[in-house]
């Protein structure tokens, strides 16, 4: 998802393209779920029925919620970003972004950390469960 909010902004930033249009870039060079998300924007954005893009980001996130692996903390990221997308110039667009991919880079640092945490947690219990079985096999 990071990597798709940078393509984001660089499509905004540089390229000047217009939201609906951006999300299309984004999600054909992107992988599902990510690439579902942005193409789920872009319908509600074009046929939306002049839908606001804060609303239509709200949407899409809501319904493609549950086939990704991003956690609460993350979707809440991600849902603070969409109103402030399309309704600013490109510069403030561009500081949303960067300021929501840090926010997803400390909560991937935390996830990072607990993984490793939990690795070696496991790990230590599978080897006390094995010198536990051990001895009631002796």
């Amino acid at each position: 998802m990071m990597t798709a909010l940078k393509m984001l902004e660089t499509q905004i930033v540089y390229g000047a393209t217009a939201l609906p249009e951006a999300a299309v870039g984004v999600a054909k060079r992107s992988q599902p779920p990510v690439s579902l998300f942005f193409q789920r924007l872009h319908l509600l954005l074009v046929q939306g029925g002049g839908m606001p893009a804060s609303e239509a980001w709200a949407r899409a996130l809501q319904e493609i919620d549950n086939t990704w692996a991003l956690t609460a903390a993350d979707t809440a990221i991600l849902r603070d970003l969409g109103p402030n997308l399309g309704t600013s110039d490109r510069q403030d667009q561009s500081r949303y972004l960067q300021m929501a991919m840090k926010q997803l880079e400390g909560e991937l640092g935390r996830a990072e950390e607990l993984a490793s945490k939990n690795g070696r947690l496991w790990r230590w219990l599978g080897l006390l469960g094995g010198l536990f079985l051990a001895l009631l096999l002796l």
